[in-house]
């Protein structure tokens, strides 16, 4: 930490100051003069200034030499105290803050990893599943066939952008599991895919291929499908 050798801080901590000081602003330092108590923190490891009427509210100071001048107004000799005693030890609460700070960064990053763990294994689970289902749905036959004749339907509408991997992985077989009425019920599957409004593509091909005809809610698109599966 820099140090300012015109003042000494020792001297003026905890009591009742106006003082020109130099503090973090949005545009770099900016020098400012206030009315409070220059004051040390343990915790952070840092001079602070606690301005007056503030019970919270505190400005870091970066370093001694930000403090220029110091006019003391009420001395506070208990306070002052106590911080210069806290003061004389602020190479040890240095040390610990660094070191707070490091296991912090460390866990962070363990968390990090973690998360991404997570992720990767959720992403690997679907993978696996989506992978299922195609084999399953490749089973039941007619499967190459359904899905050029998907394809072709949704590159017929030029200019319209489609997501291949979900019609792929995730549309054909379930289309083909209908066809041959291979599940049970739908229930486990989101019912938007069975939205004629957010999704006319796919719910068209259900009712071409099913020679059903689906209603205008997902709720009762569900339960078409599953009286479909079950006649």
């Amino acid at each position: 930490m820099e140090v300012n050798t015109l003042i000494k801080i020792e001297d003026v901590l905890g009591h009742y100051v106006e003082a020109d000081v130099s503090l973090k602003s949005y545009f770099g330092k900016a020098r400012q003069t206030l009315t409070g108590r220059i004051i040390y923190s343990e915790y952070n490891a840092s001079l602070l200034f606690k301005p007056k009427w503030s019970k919270n509210k505190c400005y870091f100071i970066e370093s001694e030499s930000d403090i220029h001048s110091v006019n003391i107004i009420r001395k506070d000799n208990k306070k002052h105290k106590y911080y210069k005693e806290i003061y004389k030890n602020k190479e040890q609460y240095e040390k610990e803050y660094f070191k707070r700070m490091e296991k912090e960064k460390e866990e962070k990053e363990k968390q990090r990893q973690l998360r991404q763990e997570r992720i990767e294994q959720e992403r690997q689970r679907k993978l696996e599943k989506e992978q299922q289902e195609i084999n399953e749905a490749k089973k039941l036959g007619g499967y190459e066939k359904l899905e050029k004749e998907v394809i072709d339907f949704y590159k017929s509408f030029e200019g319209e952008f489609y997501n291949e991997r979900l019609i792929k992985n995730i549309y054909i077989p379930l289309l083909n599991k209908l066809i041959h009425k291979a599940i049970p019920n739908v229930n486990d599957y989101p019912k938007y895919y069975f939205c004629k409004r957010n999704n006319p593509k796919f719910t068209k091909l259900i009712e071409r291929k099913l020679s059903i005809k689906l209603g205008n809610t997902q709720k009762g698109n569900v339960e078409i499908l599953n009286n479909y599966l079950q006649s």
